[in-house]
């Protein structure tokens, strides 16, 4: 009985998301062709349980975030920027977030490496 005890609660502690509140940035790989492929990004995110809010841009201007899942320390959301929409699947590892991020305006499509470190 004990042994089933602690199995349930270590189940249930690896079921549980990590908290990604707090200040986030690093660079998004947005494949311009002939410069610099990265743009530098951040992310500025409230969580209170299973819920995620937030904005993600750069230095001079954040968009909201929508459409957010959580999964353990697999995130995924969406931010609109006018016509264009980029798509975040991202990965928590204690304060360090990786994942990609899907451009998309019109016809166009990238798809690209990101990389967050908490501050």
């Amino acid at each position: 009985m004990k042994k089933l005890v602690i199995s349930l609660i270590v189940c249930a502690a690896l079921g549980m998301s990590t908290d990604t509140t707090g200040t986030w940035t690093g660079k998004v790989d947005v494949g311009n062709p002939g410069s610099d492929p990265t743009i530098p990004m951040s992310l500025i995110l409230k969580q209170n349980g299973s819920e995620l809010t937030g904005t993600a841009g750069d230095a001079s201007r954040q968009f909201p975030i929508e459409k957010v899942e959580i999964k353990g320390d697999a995130i995924t959301f969406q931010v609109t920027l006018g016509p264009a929409v980029i798509i975040f699947a991202l990965r928590q590892e204690g304060d360090v977030m990786t994942g990609t991020a899907k451009f998309q305006h019109g016809a166009m499509v990238h798809e690209g490496a990101v990389s967050f470190r908490r501050e």
